[in-house]
């Protein structure tokens, strides 16, 4: 596996790890959430943001660090129920995108990640709809 291949294969486990938890992940913008039904929410988008790389040292394996930004809007109208969709969404996701959740699909043969956190958790309220945006590092083994 590449690791062009790797990272997809990590963007597509991270969609259906927060399918698992009730949310819907696109890639791109999620700006057509506002205009969605009540019954599709919550839904949100995912995008790569970049990656960095490690210095090989020796004959240890390389490791790449790659970081993805998820928003996600909710549905609720109350800030009150805004507030509590967006901490559940939060600590959901953090509880389910782990290394053990991510190891899964294309990647569950070779298991090249060793980190998976989410780093940052923003709340937002923009024109009546709550959103959160969560920072998540995906650390994984580089193929050569």
């Amino acid at each position: 596996m590449t690791n062009v291949d790797t990272i997809i294969a990590i963007t597509e486990n991270i969609c259906a790890v927060a399918r698992g938890e009730g949310i819907r992940l696109s890639p791109g913008t999620n700006a057509q959430a506002r205009n969605a039904p009540a019954s599709a929410m919550p839904v949100g988008e995912i995008v790569y943001t970049g990656e960095t790389f490690e210095d090989s040292c020796g004959q240890r394996p390389c490791y790449v660090t790659a970081v993805f930004s998820i928003s996600v809007d909710f549905p609720e109208r109350h800030r009150e129920d805004i507030i509590r969709a967006q901490q559940a969404a939060a600590h959901k996701l953090r509880g389910a995108l782990t290394v053990s959740g991510l190891n899964i699909g294309a990647l569950v043969a070779s298991k090249p990640i060793s980190s998976a956190r989410i780093t940052e958790v923003q709340a937002r309220m923009k024109d009546d709809v709550g959103s959160v945006n969560c920072i998540l590092a995906v650390r994984y083994r580089e193929t050569v």
